[in-house]
């Protein structure tokens, strides 16, 4: 049934019974594609009991769906595949609480319900039952009406490995649920998880305690620009992690000294890359860059325009409170920027610093 009435424009409307004999279908995937208008049936899939892949079902229908019946997916219980199932649905105005209930064998949710511009929330329990999932990435990517995340969305998805991009762009979500990560202990991205969620005042203390093979925070939170501070803590056990890339780009929200917690990097022994992590945030505003204490390995990592923002054009006064901890056979010695300068190239904000003994 794969791409069967795909971009079939003039559909608006299924018979409940199209596939009640074909029992032994198990590829649904682009079935509807780009059918702007339709109407969907309950029951649609109730005889296709071998249905494995219902990725890209109803993709780019823009006008149509505006709704999911209750127990569309109920007899469909070893599919696997969800992957942009309802992606572009763009009036599809709610999703049904129990949709995924009886799909336990259910791996991939990518870009599921990506650019659903007509919803406003996630009901609680949406994936409770589905434990074997994996992908999360781009789940819930450009729905840009959503407000809010329910509390534990995904306590029972113990399988997961990725949340890239899974809020990006969700402009109107105004908040974290505390503990919203904390059984999803395989994930080892979160890249670009709330790019873009201009909205969101705070991040959780812990919100990642639990998560300790991450590797990426690659623009996690780029242009967060009502955050007004990080926890303490924030990475203390992502001792796994090798990019910070852009991880709080543009965060305009971050204004004094005192949002920084000075400990913040202190565990992220693995990191060879913070190039742009504070770039365009206004943390140079007020004259002085924050402390924040790094552990530095004998690997190198990057600092391009780790703070710079136009205020330095692309770069950093050499007189400043920026302090780093160097660790040198097991003794810790402090040394001030003027110090720790004659090993950055300081011609980009952060350009290259060789990590490894501190200089003499």
């Amino acid at each position: 049934m794969s791409y069967r009435f795909c971009h079939c424009n003039s559909l608006v409307s299924i018979p409940a019974d199209m596939f009640y004999n074909c029992i032994a279908a198990e590829d649904f995937s682009y079935c509807f594609c780009g059918c702007t208008a339709l109407t969907v049936p309950a029951g649609l899939f109730s005889k296709n009991t071998y249905a494995l892949n219902f990725s890209g079902l109803f993709y780019s229908c823009k006008t149509g769906p505006v709704s999911i019946p209750d127990g569309l997916f109920d007899f469909n219980t070893r599919a696997t595949n969800f992957y942009r199932c309802f992606a572009v649905c763009q009036v599809l105005q709610s999703i049904p609480s129990g949709l995924f209930h009886y799909n336990t064998e259910a791996v991939n949710f990518s870009n599921c319900f990506y650019q659903c511009y007509g919803l406003k929330s996630i009901p609680s329990g949406l994936f409770d039952t589905n434990t074997k999932a994996e992908y999360f990435d781009s789940c819930f990517g450009n729905c840009k009406y959503i407000t809010a995340i329910p509390s534990g969305l995904f306590s029972n998805n113990t399988a997961v490995t990725t949340f890239a991009s899974c809020f990006v762009n969700c402009s109107a979500l105004t908040g974290i649920p505390s503990g919203l990560f904390s059984a999803n202990t395989l994930v080892t991205t979160f890249e670009s998880c709330f790019n873009g969620c201009s909205k969101i005042a705070a991040i959780p203390a812990g919100l990642f305690h639990n998560n300790t093979a991450v590797t990426s925070f690659d623009r996690c939170f780029y242009s967060c620009y009502a955050i007004t501070s990080i926890p303490e803590g924030l990475f203390d056990t992502n001792i796994a992690v090798t990019t910070f890339t852009y991880c709080f780009y543009n965060c305009k929200g971050l204004t004094t000294a005192a949002a920084f917690p000075t400990m913040l990097f202190e565990n992220n022994t693995a990191v060879t890359c913070f190039d742009y992590c504070f770039h365009r945030s206004s943390s140079s505003s007020y004259g002085k860059v924050p402390s924040i204490s790094m552990y530095f390995s004998a690997t190198e990592a990057t600092f391009t325009s780790f703070w710079s923002t136009g205020t330095y054009s692309g770069t950093l006064p050499i007189k400043t409170t920026y302090i780093y901890r160097y660790y040198s056979n097991g003794t810790t010695t402090t040394k001030s920027w003027t110090e720790y300068s004659k090993r950055i190239t300081s011609t980009n904000g952060f350009a290259i610093a060789s990590r490894g003994n501190a200089p003499a």
